[in-house]
């Protein structure tokens, strides 16, 4: 590829310089990975040639406008403007936590860290979870606040994130984000994978993808009405108490009040349904036609549910309910509603 007659600055950051020939021939460096056994590998592109009279300049090729964009117009920009950043990203996500509440909750949690916090948020949103990337980014984004987060101090801001101040955030969050929707809050439990060796929640296991890796259980809660998360628990993926009870134990805990659930059949079990009638909290699911213990009711009300007094114009929906004693082996034979739909 052809080398450009004139220099430029070599670049600071991810670049590499070949040795073996007469002049040093300069790469790019790129995608950082780990490989089968484990051994740390990257791409790299070959960009230019280092000058010789001047090691800190280097002779440019196409990839290396490729690359870097914004160094062919140098020669044309004004002597007074170093460069361009973006900062419609940074600015947008800056208004919104305001707008939440986020940016005070901060303040008053984390007096000392709350702006690489928040900063450190903002480059989640747009590049994802790999902080090896945090100072590219801020240096093509405008930073909302005097400084920007530097990769260099990202263990210090971690470590000031503990448990006590993690609650103390998710306790003071849930009025903005659950208000006027304790009623609809809806929960998900989710399986993470992680290459993390020092937390101890994580549990190895094969995950959806079938891979055997080490695994945490993350249930988040999230209102309906406000469209926000309210807050979520992290658990191991094997306990003495099954991973419904931790949900509703952390649910008391954070006063998001069980006054009625409405459930998966696929992700409850007897010991989840024997818990709840215990606990005094009705539910509504939907149940399988191929359990006996629901023949004899659906059949006997299924006049009664045809009655115009029984249909919802909210659901669109014909019902009756009816507890359920049959079988002592069903999962549902506790206590359960029944739910008739017009065909």
């Amino acid at each position: 590829m052809a080398l450009r007659k004139y220099t430029v600055p070599l670049p600071e950051k991810h670049t590499s310089a070949d040795k073996s020939g007469k002049y040093p021939y300069v790469y790019h460096r790129s995608n950082y990975r780990r490989n089968d056994k484990g051994q740390p590998v990257h791409d790299r592109t070959l960009i230019g040639k280092l000058d010789p009279e001047n090691p800190g300049q280097m002779f440019p090729n196409d990839n290396y406008y490729k690359i870097y964009p914004h160094e062919d117009q140098r020669e044309f920009q004004s002597p007074g403007v170093r460069g361009f950043s973006s900062c419609g990203a940074t600015l947008f996500l800056s208004l919104l936590s305001e707008r939440l509440g986020i940016t005070a909750l901060l303040e008053r949690i984390f007096p000392r860290y709350w702006e690489g916090m928040l900063q450190i948020a903002m480059y989640m949103l747009c590049r994802g979870n790999v902080m090896m990337y945090l100072d590219d980014f801020y240096e093509e984004h405008h930073p909302i606040f005097v400084s920007a987060p530097c990769s260099r101090y990202l263990s210090v801001i971690f470590e000031s994130v503990d448990e006590d101040s993690i609650r103390d955030f998710m306790e003071a969050w849930q009025a903005p984000a659950a208000t006027k929707a304790r009623k609809t809050v809806c929960y998900n439990v989710k399986s993470i994978s992680t290459a993390g060796r020092d937390i101890d929640l994580a549990e190895r296991g094969y995950n959806q993808d079938h891979e055997y890796l080490s695994q945490i259980n993350v249930a988040l809660f999230y209102s309906q009405t406000s469209r926000l998360p309210v807050c979520y628990e992290l658990s191991s993926r094997s306990s003495d108490v099954s991973q419904f009870e931790i949900l509703m134990r952390a649910a008391m805990e954070r006063h998001l009040d069980s006054s009625f659930l409405v459930l998966e059949h696929t992700s409850v079990d007897t010991d989840d349904i024997l818990y709840l009638k215990k606990c005094g909290i009705p539910f509504a699911m939907a149940v399988t036609h191929s359990d006996p213990v629901f023949w004899e009711p659906l059949l006997e009300h299924s006049d009664a549910a045809r009655g115009f007094d029984r249909f919802s114009r909210q659901t669109r929906e014909r019902a009756v309910s009816k507890a359920i004693s049959g079988s002592k082996k069903s999962v549902f034979s506790s206590v359960s509603t029944m739910t008739l739909r017009k065909n």
